[in-house]
């Protein structure tokens, strides 16, 4: 499943931005030159990409959700505090996506 959502984010994005997974299920998408709202929009249509993901195993069909962050990349901003930023901010949309 996890090179199953590693294809979906890679196929929704530009060839200058970057996918990498950090580890477990999580994921980081550094997209380039967009301003909040296009961040904003684009975390939705990767939302939506992993949600439609769909990956056979062991006679069923798998499928995951995903909830994401966004934080900017302000120039001299310390990688860490970034991460952490993003990853507030995708605790809040799953929050939100449970309401």
């Amino acid at each position: 499943m996890l090179k199953a959502v590693a294809a979906a984010l890679a196929s929704n994005v530009r060839a200058s931005d970057t996918v990498a997974r950090l580890g477990g299920d999580e994921f980081v998408v550094l997209l380039w030159n967009l301003d909040e709202s296009q961040a904003v929009t684009k975390a939705a249509a990767l939302e939506d990409a992993i949600g439609a993901t769909r990956t056979p195993w062991n006679g069923m069909v798998l499928s995951v959700g995903a909830s994401a962050g966004y934080a900017p990349l302000p120039p001299g901003a310390a990688a860490a505090d970034v991460l952490a930023r993003a990853d507030h901010a995708m605790y809040l949309r799953k929050a939100a996506r449970k309401r």
